[in-house]
This record gives C-alpha cells, sequence and structure tokens, in this order.
C-alpha cells in the first residue's frame, strides 16, 4: 500500500518474489535499498514508488505497467516544473545504471511524465522490441551519463523535456512511426551530434527549441522522401548550423 515503507532509510533488500503490485511512494526515501527483482507476475508499480533509493539496475517485466498518482490519465504540461509529478517512480536514484524494458505483450507502452528524471548515473536503457512506444515529459531530464538508448527506433512520440540535458548523449535513432518530438525535448544535449530520422513517409514535427543547444553542426540523417520537410521543421528548433543529409532508408 501507499508509503508503506516510506523514509525507511535502513532498508538493504527486499523479496519481491509474491509482489504484485506496489503502490505510491512505497520506498520513497529508501537509500540503501540497492537490488529490486520483480517478479514477471508484477501488474503495478505506482508513482514516486522508487524515489531516492539506491537501485543500481531495474529491469521491468513485460506486463507491468507505470501508475498514476491520479485516478485517470496526466497528459499534458511542459519543462517548467508547473504541475506536480503524478509518476517518477524511479525518479533521483542517483545509483541507477542501467534500465531494461522487457519485450511488451501489448502494442502500445508509455514511459510516462518524470519517470527517470534526474537518474544522473543512468548509462544505458533498453526500450522493448515490437511496440509503439511513448517518452513522456521529462521522463529522462538530467539523465547526464546517459550515453545510448536501444530500441530507440520504435518511439513514436517524444514529449516535452523528455532528454533534456542529457549530455553525454552523442546519437540517437529514431524510426519510421515517430510522429512528434516536443519543445525543449533534446535542449542542452550538448553532445547530440547526430540524429537519424528513418521514416520514408511522413516528417516528424518538432517542437519549439526541440534541439536547442546541442552540438554545433548537428546532423539531421533523413530519407530523401522527407528530408526537405525535416529541414523545413527545424527552423524553430533553435539548432546551431544544422544539416540534413539525404538517404535512402528504403534501400537499406
Amino acid at each position: 500500500g501507499d508509503y508503506a515503507f516510506a523514509n525507511c532509510k535502513s532498508i538493504e533488500s527486499f523479496d519481491f518474489s509474491y509482489v504484485v503490485e506496489i503502490d505510491d511512494s512505497v520506498f520513497l526515501n529508501c537509500s540503501k535499498l540497492t537490488k529490486a527483482e520483480f517478479s514477471d507476475e508484477l501488474k503495478s508499480i505506482g508513482c514516486h514508488a522508487f524515489e531516492n533509493t539506491g537501485l543500481k539496475k531495474v529491469v521491468i517485466p513485460s506486463g507491468t505497467v507505470l501508475k498514476c498518482c491520479l485516478s485517470g490519465e496526466y497528459e499534458h504540461g511542459d519543462d517548467t516544473g508547473a504541475f506536480k509529478d503524478f509518476y517518477a517512480q524511479f525518479k533521483n536514484c542517483k545509483n541507477l545504471k542501467t534500465v531494461i524494458f522487457e519485450d511488451k505483450t501489448t502494442s502500445k507502452f508509455t514511459i510516462p511524465h518524470f519517470t527517470f528524471e534526474g537518474c544522473t548515473a543512468l548509462k544505458k536503457v533498453y526500450l522493448p522490441e515490437d511496440t509503439k512506444i511513448t517518452i513522456g515529459p521529462r521522463a529522462f531530464k538530467n539523465c547526464t551519463s546517459l550515453t545510448r538508448v536501444y530500441g530507440s527506433e520504435n518511439i513514436v512520440e517524444i514529449g516535452d523535456a523528455a532528454f533534456s540535458y542529457c549530455k553525454s548523449l552523442k546519437e540517437i535513432t529514431l524510426g519510421k512511426n515517430l510522429k512528434t518530438v516536443g519543445e525543449k525535448a533534446f535542449l542542452g544535449c550538448t553532445k547530440l551530434a547526430r540524429v537519424n530520422l528513418e521514416s520514408t513517409k511522413t516528417a516528424p514535427t518538432f517542437g519549439r527549441k526541440a534541439f536547442s543547444a546541442t552540438a554545433d553542426g548537428i546532423k539531421f540523417v533523413a530519407d530523401k522522401a522527407i528530408a526537405k520537410k525535416v529541414k523545413t521543421n527545424l527552423k524553430n528548433t533553435a539548432t546551431k548550423n544544422a544539416k540534413v543529409y539525404s538517404v535512402s532508408y528504403s534501400k537499406v
């Protein structure tokens, strides 16, 4: 239940073998909790459930949902902090280095608002295969060590400030089903030098300052069918000396 072990700062381990639901803020601020091996039967993880814990690695089972604190879905907001963190399951886990989402049995999956915001040691994220993925606002904001997002070609939507200030991210590949990249989505990703856009039909829309303060001369490698439109869509993104390269992904 909610807050069951919150602020129990001496908890070092917990047996999750028979746990099927983890409600809101259950392990909030349990800073010595370094390991959590979830059962395949785990149905849901509530908001703030593991915020400020010492977890080093997280594997999310295929049937697990990241729940909202509210009864309904909360979809709106931006990077200003003007609304409450209604998800934030693993926010500010400073020791977290690896996140693995096991392959999903559903066709759609969302990593919601603030889920991993402030996980400054996070280096690698493995997204599920054969699933259309939505990345919520600020989901990976300030993950300053993030270098690789495996399965990023399955992303269909990137929310506002979703990857902002991921200062170690150098390259990302976005697949054929990508529709939108939100405002300030990659703001402050100072090493981001290449974005591969694999769509062969529709150019994704880019929000205001989506690629602001990325690497000077950032390269966008797009299919020749959408390259011209990509160049047009980049006009409000505050990129510095952005270059669009045309290739033929349909032949790759």
